[in-house]
């Protein structure tokens, strides 16, 4: 009996489960002709919001979803926007919320203390990556490394920041400098001491070529009072994100080499030996080849030195007539001076030779001249066979009677007269005699009439 009663309600089942699409169907069909949806209380809510419906068929609506007039309002006052706490925490920063209503957004967001107090942590700036890399980098953890280089120059002190932070925030905008700085930094969530970091590696630092001008300027032992020291570089190299590998070695390498001249030089004095002046060769740039052909040419001008030495001692030699004449052309020869260039050589001895005998004849008749020793005939005679002639022969003996009237001692005034009085000197005589010392042909004339 039980079995077809079960068979009975399976069918009734399937039958009443066949006409639901048909349910849906009229259903529909019913809604199209007579719409009679309305809006849920959110979607209600918003269309209000943006000024679809008007407030009462806004209530009238609400009342069809059975919320009178009271509950409609809370509704919708618990459906508007609230701020966050984050957004909370931003405007108390900024001064833009009072107490009062920050307890009373704070209510209305369902935020506890305590969370609220967690969220206001994390919302606080924390340094990026870059940056912290930069901290560690430019030492800006180390208060010893500030003191030195004067990183916190101008930052204000703990006290006053301790004085800003406990500022209404409706003063801040009348700050200044750096007090503003630390003001704007409370307000955006920034701790001073992280700004502080920030304030310490915002300072230029000199470049890598001036900090290594410095140190081989100001090194202690030239600048006692201001030095700049071995290690000042290193933490210069350091801070300015130099490689530890090559801190050293651009110290090493900032010291100038001797140029290619002063090598040269230096190995022509015997300074340097063959082998420094290959490798200094080679330090300045030069490939193996080339600092082998430069060698070659600081040793043949090592051997050109030498014999350039020997040749003054040749010279030297036969002007003071120690050896012949052939014999300086034979060892000019032996220092590789071809024979032409030997020829030369003496032939310019022999030149600066006689220049210098004619000079030494030419003064000895000038002295003689002047001593009374020859007369003017004699002088140009003499002149004539050195073959002196014409105006520059006459502008010598010219000179010479000049130097000659300058060194000749005169007589004097009294002297003259004596020799007029006693009839040694005639009138014309002492006349020219006085005007030689000096005096006018009339002056001259008036002494000789009152020593008649």
């Amino acid at each position: 009996m039980v079995a077809p009663f079960v068979v009975a309600a399976g069918v009734v089942y399937m039958v009443l489960s066949s006409t639901s699409p048909y349910q849906r169907f009229q259903s529909q069909q019913f809604n199209k002709a007579i719409p009679n949806e309305i809006l849920d209380p959110a979607s209600l809510i918003e269309a209000h919001a943006f000024g679809e419906i008007s407030d009462k068929s806004f209530k009238e609506i609400m009342r069809r979803h059975g919320f009178d007039s009271k509950h409609s309002k809370q509704f919708r006052a618990i459906s508007q926007t609230k701020l966050s706490a984050i957004d909370l925490i931003q405007l108390r920063r900024r001064g833009l919320i009072s107490d009062k209503d920050f307890e009373t957004q704070q209510k209305k967001s369902r935020t506890e203390d305590k969370t609220l107090s967690q969220i206001e942590m994390l919302s606080k700036f924390i340094p990026g990556v870059q940056d912290t890399i930069n901290f560690a980098v430019r030492e800006a953890y180390r208060d010893d490394i500030a003191d030195k280089f004067g990183y916190d120059e101008d930052f204000p002190s703990p006290e006053r920041i301790r004085v800003i932070e406990e500022m209404d925030t409706n003063k801040y905008d009348n700050l200044e400098g750096t007090d503003r700085l630390i003001a704007q930094a409370l307000q955006i969530g920034l701790d001073p001491l992280v700004l502080k970091s920030f304030w310490r590696i915002h300072w230029q630092l000199p470049a890598v070529t001036a900090g290594l001008e410095m140190f081989h300027r100001l090194r202690p032992e030239f600048n006692p009072d201001n030095p700049v020291t071995f290690d000042d570089i290193k933490e210069l190299l350091k801070i300015q994100d130099i490689a530890p590998f090559w801190q050293e070695r651009i110290l090493e390498t900032s010291f100038n080499l001797p140029t290619r001249v002063d090598v040269r030089r230096m190995f022509i004095a015997g300074l340097l030996t063959q082998d420094e002046v290959y490798d200094l060769y080679q330090q300045r740039g030069y490939s193996p080849e080339w600092a082998e052909k430069l060698t070659q040419l600081a040793d043949s001008d090592k051997l050109d030195s030498g014999r350039d030495l020997s040749k003054t001692m040749i010279e030297k030699a036969y002007e003071e007539g120690v050896i012949k004449r052939e014999d300086s052309l034979l060892l000019l020869i032996e220092m590789r001076y071809s024979v032409d260039e030997a020829d030369i050589i003496m032939a310019l001895i022999d030149l600066k030779l006689s220049n210098n005998e004619l000079r030494d004849k030419l003064s000895l008749l000038k002295t003689r001249f002047i001593r009374g020793i020859i007369e003017e005939g004699s002088y140009k005679s003499s002149l004539d066979d050195l073959n002196i002639l014409g105006d520059k022969r006459d502008l010598i003996i010219l000179g010479a009677k000049s130097e000659r009237l300058t060194k000749q001692k005169l007589a004097s005034k009294e002297d003259l007269k004596t020799f007029f009085k006693k009839k040694l000197m005639n009138i014309k005589e002492v006349q020219t005699e006085l005007i030689k010392a000096g005096y006018s042909k009339e002056l001259a004339d008036m002494l000789i009439t009152s020593w008649k």
